[in-house]
């Protein structure tokens, strides 16, 4: 049997925290840069996601779809690529945006690559 990877993991060491914390702004939201909750789960789920494998479907089911604030019309008109875009569009630690990044990304775990 596969042990099973924390979805998290790749958003560095507060994600969990901060996915668990109610936010009022938007971009101070955990799932920012992502429109809503649901696409941002999905999105970690790719991400994490090595290979398909049971194991994997698991963690699709019971990390996203199960999620308490899953909302399945929120993936009306959905875009893995537009969703894509979001994270390649996200400022850098260095940049001069007045653009927050999500806490995810300031992590040492977070890798920005070209």
């Amino acid at each position: 049997m596969e042990t099973a990877i924390d979805p998290l993991a790749g958003f560095g060491p507060t994600a969990k925290e901060v996915v668990e914390q109610p936010q009022v702004n938007a971009k101070a939201a955990f799932f920012y840069p992502f429109l809503n909750a649901s696409v941002f789960r999905l999105m970690m789920w790719y991400y994490a996601a090595k290979s398909l494998t049971l194991a994997t479907l698991d963690r699709l089911v019971y990390t996203v779809i199960l999620a308490p604030d899953f909302t399945p019309s929120d993936f009306e008109g959905f875009s893995a690529t537009q969703e894509n875009r979001r994270l390649d569009d996200l400022p850098t630690a260095s940049s001069s945006s007045e653009d927050p990044l999500p806490p995810w990304a300031a992590s040492d775990i977070w890798k920005k690559a070209s």
